[in-house]
C-alpha cells in the first residue's frame, strides 16, 4: 500500500507473528490436555516443540512475504535454499549419528526457521532506530487483507480436497 514503510510492515508482522502463534501454539496444548486423542501417538515433548515452532514459522513466512512483496526474489530464494539445505544436512546428519527421533526433527526444523527468520529480519531491517510499538490501524488492514487471500486459498484447498475424495469414492 503506498505510504506504509517496510519496518511498520516489519514490525507489525513480528507482533501478528508473536500473537497468533502463540494462540495456535497454546491450542496445541490444550487440544492435548483435554483430547489426546486429537494428537495421538505425539509425546508431550513433540507437542510442546511443535508449539513453539508455530510462532516462528509463522514470523518467518511473513518476514518472506515482505521481503517478496519489495520484488527481492534473489535473497529470498538463497535463505530458502540455504536453510532447506541445511536441514536436510542437519538431519541426516543427527539420522547418521544416533537416529533421529520426532522431537530431534521437530528441533532441527525449529532452529532453522528461526536461523532463515532471523536472516530475512536482517534483510528488512527498518533503517534509524525502529519502534517497537504495533500500528493497530495498519494492523487492521494488513488482516483484512491477509484474511480474503486466506478465504480464497481455503476454498481452493477444499475444491481440490472435495476432488481428491470424490475421485477416491469413484475408485472404491
Amino acid at each position: 500500500q503506498p505510504g506504509v514503510s517496510s519496518g511498520a510492515l516489519v514490525i507489525n508482522s513480528l507482533w501478528l507473528a508473536a500473537g497468533v502463534g502463540l494462540m495456535l501454539g497454546a491450542l496445541a496444548v490444550a487440544l492435548k490436555l483435554a483430547a489426546p486423542g486429537t494428537v495421538a501417538g505425539l509425546t508431550w515433548s513433540e507437542v510442546l516443540i511443535a508449539a513453539a515452532t508455530v510462532p516462528v514459522m509463522l514470523a518467518m513466512l511473513f518476514l518472506q512475504s515482505i521481503l517478496l512483496g519489495e520484488g527481492r526474489a534473489v535473497p529470498y530464494n538463497v535463505v530458502e535454499a540455504a536453510c532447506a539445505i541445511a536441514s536436510l544436512v542437519a538431519l541426516a546428519g543427527i539420522e547418521a549419528a544416533w537416529g533421529l527421533t520426532v522431537s530431534a526433527a521437530l528441533a532441527v526444523v525449529l532452529g532453522w526457521h528461526a536461523v532463515a527468520a532471523f536472516v530475512f529480519l536482517v534483510l528488512l531491517a527498518p533503517s534509524g532506530s525502529p519502534h517497537w510499538q504495533p500500528d493497530v490501524a495498519q494492523m487492521r488492514r494488513m488482516a483484512a487483507y491477509a484474511g480474503r487471500i486466506y478465504v480464497t486459498g481455503l476454498i481452493a484447498y477444499a475444491v481440490i480436497r472435495i476432488d481428491v475424495l470424490l475421485v477416491n469414492s469413484f475408485l472404491g
